[in-house]
């Protein structure tokens, strides 16, 4: 019975990858073009946008504060920027 089953599943198995009429098509980042690549690209870049955006936030922050908690500023930079986004978050938490 198992014999059976598994010479089914390799028969029928990539018979199901192939588009049947109406059958949605699947596919990766790499094979994607026009407008899902599109969406894809902008979605990437408006993320990287956002994360260098908070960075700056937290750097301004982070200048214009007389006095830090727990680390010197220096260290907060490094932090803010290698850590990011966590490094930030931290760095506004700790503000109190």
């Amino acid at each position: 019975m198992r014999v059976r089953f598994r010479r089914l599943l390799r028969r029928s198995w990539p018979a199901a990858w192939h588009a049947w009429p109406g059958a949605v098509k699947l596919s990766n980042v790499w094979g994607m073009d026009g407008l899902a690549a599109s969406v894809v690209l902008i979605a990437i870049l408006l993320g990287v946008l956002l994360l260098i955006a908070f960075d700056l936030i937290c750097l301004v922050h982070l200048a214009a504060a007389g006095r830090v908690r727990f680390l010197p500023k220096l260290a907060w930079a490094v932090a803010i920027v290698c850590i990011s986004p966590f490094g930030g978050l931290v760095y506004l938490l700790s503000r109190g």
